[in-house]
């Protein structure tokens, strides 16, 4: 910092050189920067303030002039400028500078630090306590992130910004059952965005409370016009699992969209938009679907012979119902270890393979069990960053 040092300032009186007209000019230009704020003119009173920060480098002309620069978004220049102070020597609004200013500059490790030596001074600022939850979520902490949350909840349970930080940390921390009861609190008071909907409905989800889960994720697709792939794709998964087979056909025919080609997400998606075409009686949909699961998957084996039954019994194509049920046997046989249901499959492979093979078939006999076999692949899983919606917060 250029600060004038006690040896100069006497320099400068026994010189004569007159500190008050300095002063005075000081006083002069932070008063018109200040007037120039007040009519929103950041622009002029920008000038202003770095004259008055080049005559003297204090703690006046350094805010003043940080200040002005955080309110014409220059983040970068306003937190260079703040940060190097003394910490006891900043004030609330310096502090809040310096939180959301790394904020917006996706600093986040910078940004916990100085949210939390603000709620240290000021811990009823619910603001600021919601960026340091939401930024230990970020930072793979949420537990953290909750510790901290709690203790303002402590005192004030109903504000909003606070509980959609602890909700979503509950939920980054695997802790459902809290997030599900965060997130009816906040529906309680009135809360009625989007991220509040979904991430309450998804913890429903997770605790196997599908009506539930189902009104909350539909209410949430609703109010975002259908475009959050992940809130669309785990609507259309839950309604598979309430057995809902059309509407689920419909929620997951409007996410293929929006996720392709997503190769994580698409990996499950498309077991569960085979499901779903398949239990609607769309055979060849089915299996379109389960091929193209076979590109995100290559190493699959029960999609083969769920395609094989497919072709077999829906679709009596035969030729095509033998090359897929090899497959499968061609992958299932190389199994180190095969379990029960895979060596009961393998069976009844084999066996269609060979009566597949006669010249002469009459029509094939019905399987002996309808259900669908489901792939190892959970049909409603979704990776880590489709959930964290601290951003939104």
């Amino acid at each position: 910092m250029k600060r004038i040092s006690l040896f100069w300032a006497f320099i400068l009186l026994a010189t004569g050189t007159s500190w008050g007209q300095k002063d005075e000019l000081i006083t002069r230009y932070i008063c018109q920067g200040d007037s120039l704020m007040d009519q929103f003119n950041t622009f002029e009173a920008l000038q202003y303030y770095q004259q008055a920060y080049d005559l003297e480098d204090c703690l006046l002309t350094r805010t003043k002039l940080a200040n002005c620069h955080f309110q014409r978004v220059a983040y970068q220049k306003a937190t260079d400028l703040l940060k190097v102070m003394p910490e006891d020597s900043l004030s609330h609004e310096s502090l809040r500078q310096l939180v959301f200013g790394y904020h917006k500059l996706s600093d986040i490790p910078a940004m916990v630090y100085w949210a939390e030596q603000t709620v240290m001074r000021y811990p009823m600022d619910a603001e600021v306590v919601a960026k340091l939850c939401s930024g230990f979520s970020q930072q793979n902490q949420p537990q953290n992130g909750v510790d901290r949350a709690l203790k303002y909840i402590a005192v004030d349970s109903a504000n909003i910004e606070v509980n959609r930080a602890l909700q979503n940390a509950y939920f980054m921390d695997f802790q459902y059952a809290k997030a599900a009861e965060t997130g009816d609190r906040l529906l309680a008071l009135g809360d009625s965005v989007f991220t509040t909907f979904f991430l309450t409905g998804l913890s429903y989800s997770k605790l196997d409370s599908l009506n539930q889960s189902y009104s909350l994720l539909l209410k949430a697709a609703t109010i975002n016009e259908f475009r959050n792939e992940a809130c669309v794709v785990r609507l259309g998964s839950t309604c598979l699992k309430l057995k809902y087979y059309d509407e689920a056909l419909k929620y997951l025919m409007m996410a293929k969209d929006l996720i392709y080609p997503d190769t994580t997400v698409m990996r499950s998606f498309t077991l569960s938009l085979a499901e779903a075409n398949y239990m609607t009686a769309h055979a060849h949909e089915a299996v379109e679907a389960w091929e193209l699961h076979m590109a995100y998957n290559p190493t699959t084996i029960v999609t083969c012979y769920n395609i094989a039954n497919a072709y077999a019994y829906l679709l009596n194509d035969r030729k095509k119902a033998k090359e897929y049920y090899e497959l499968f046997l061609l992958r299932a046989k190389a199994e180190q270890d095969p379990t029960p249901a895979l060596q009961e499959m393998i069976g009844r492979a084999d066996a269609m393979v060979q009566y597949l093979s006669e010249e002469e078939l009459d029509e094939l006999p019905l399987p002996d069990e309808q259900e669908l076999k489901r792939d190892s692949i959970p049909h409603d899983d979704l990776p880590t960053d489709s959930i964290k919606v601290t951003e939104n917060l």
